[in-house]
């Protein structure tokens, strides 16, 4: 057991180095180039050595993790940051009124039931209500995943060029009679 957590630990330590390519130049002496080194030299020289066109994919996502919206902020994606603040908003507004109707319905059959005359009533809107604040609840998670989603994948395509695409439409449309 403890050999295996030492193998573990000794891929993770020495797996960068699997990456590295050994050559020999023209003096003949062996040069260890990285990835980063050989994704570079791949682009052209306005592209990869420009600084401002990289944004950090961790950065933007922790950034929204703390601050919904801030990922965004981070990202120069200035028309998202209203839109995921209102439907967060709304959701949390959602998910109050219902809580507090749960809580209204639950301690109305409470003290039907102290009462020994229990009202189904009370009880049908206690549990749909859960239902709903427990629904709004998800989509309030669901909202706050999608938020850092969008901030990771924003931060990744920043520097995108739009320009190298062709942006011509074809349609081509081929039938048979």
């Amino acid at each position: 057991m403890r050999l295996s957590k030492l193998i573990v630990i000794f891929i993770f330590c020495f797996y960068n180095l699997t990456f590295t390519q050994i050559f020999n130049n023209k003096i003949g002496l062996n040069t260890t180039i990285s990835n980063k080194d050989i994704i570079d030299s791949s682009y052209n020289d306005d592209l990869s050595s420009n600084i401002e066109d990289y944004k950090s994919p961790s950065g933007a996502m922790l950034r929204s993790a703390i601050l919904p919206g801030w990922g965004q902020l981070y990202n120069e994606s200035y028309w998202k940051i209203p839109i995921i603040g209102g439907i967060i908003t709304g959701l949390v507004y959602y998910w109050i009124k219902y809580n507090n109707q749960y809580i209204n319905f639950k301690d109305l059959y409470n003290e039907s039931i102290k009462n020994n005359s229990p009202n189904n009533n009370y009880k049908l809107s206690r549990d749909f209500y859960r239902d709903e604040r427990d629904l709004y609840a998800i989509y309030l998670g669901l909202t706050y995943f999608l938020n850092i989603v969008d901030a990771y994948v924003d931060a990744h395509l920043f520097g995108f060029n739009l320009d190298l695409i062709d942006k011509t439409i074809k349609i081509n449309l081929k039938y048979k009679l």
